[in-house]
């Protein structure tokens, strides 16, 4: 029996954690790992749709270039619900 073999699945969302401080929907598929002292390492941001870590400099715009141009699916599905608002 291989049941050894099988690596376990985590789910990247429990692993990472929101900006403290924002409320927008980009969160919903982006966050910051912490580091081993607990607190929150914002130099880069990971995508939770492909796990590509992308540089954060305090602002969203290449979160919402990087969800356009890899997740367009997602983009959009993001703007429509912005927009009914």
């Amino acid at each position: 029996d291989d049941d050894g073999d099988i690596p376990e699945v985590i789910d990247i969302k429990e692993t990472l954690h929101t900006h403290p401080q924002t409320k927008s929907q980009v969160w919903y598929h982006f966050g910051f790992h912490k580091d081993i002292s607990g607190q929150l390492s914002m130099k880069k941001v990971m995508c939770v749709e492909c796990r590509i870590a992308l540089p954060y400099s305090g602002n969203m715009t290449n979160l919402y270039y990087h969800l356009k141009k890899e997740h367009p699916l997602i983009y959009n599905a993001s703007h429509q619900r912005i927009e009914k608002r």
